[in-house]
């Protein structure tokens, strides 16, 4: 009998076949918890791939257990088909989302910050300063004062706008690029946040861009009738 033959190093087909159906799932489970993981680190255009990867894996799970001699004697040969189709759907969205995915640098941003300033736009005046690196590194990156420092990226845009001729309040410079050091810029309706980064990715500006609307929402009141007072 073929199924009773012994296969590699003298285990049977049964054997091995009950050995699959246990490490599959298993297996399934740990990517999937993995993925999971990853997307709630996400956020924007980023998690939106990695939800492709995570339904196409569940709809590619989902076809391999119709796919299997058990559902086969339960349902037929019927559902061996569908199971194959299914099959090929989740393989289709999860190339769609790797293929999309920006860059894998991208799921660890928060290790690629030095500093964030919101500063108020009118006048430059720093709000609110926070180092995600320590003291010693941020130090060798950022070397004068806060102050000086967001005042004299204020200048910078309000010159460029200047030369620029551009009225439009929705357009302002985003990024300042210095060797191996970006300055990543998102403006709200009162305050501009700066972020000193060692690369420019997507989802900092994304982070950025959400913590400036929750800022001004908490701080509305004082925003609009601020004069430049920080005490």
């Amino acid at each position: 009998c073929i199924r009773d033959r012994p296969l590699i190093l003298g285990f049977s087909l049964d054997y091995l076949r009950m050995v699959y159906y246990i490490m599959f799932p298993s297996l399934f489970i740990f990517i999937f918890t993995a993925l999971f993981v990853l997307f709630l680190r996400t956020i924007g255009v980023i998690r939106r791939y990695i939800g492709f990867i995570i339904c196409g894996l569940f709809i590619f799970g989902l076809g391999r257990a119709f796919n299997t001699e058990y559902m086969k004697l339960i349902f037929g040969d019927i559902i061996n088909l569908y199971g194959s189709i299914i099959i090929v759907v989740g393989l289709a969205l999860i190339g769609l989302g790797f293929r999309a995915l920006p860059s894998l640098n991208e799921l660890e941003w928060h290790n690629k910050i030095y500093n964030l300033y919101l500063i108020y736009t009118k006048n430059g005046v720093c709000l609110f300063r926070h180092s995600f690196q320590p003291k010693s590194m941020t130090e060798s990156v950022v070397k004068i004062d806060d102050d000086l420092l967001t005042g004299g990226l204020t200048g910078v845009m309000h010159l460029i706008k200047e030369m620029l001729h551009d009225e439009d309040a929705e357009s302002y410079m985003k990024t300042i690029d210095h060797m191996d050091v970006k300055i990543l810029l998102e403006r709200g309706r009162y305050i501009t946040g700066i972020i000193i980064a060692k690369e420019e990715l997507k989802i900092i500006s994304d982070k950025l861009d959400q913590f400036i609307k929750l800022f001004e929402n908490r701080n509305i009141k004082y925003l609009k009738k601020f004069d430049g007072n920080v005490s």
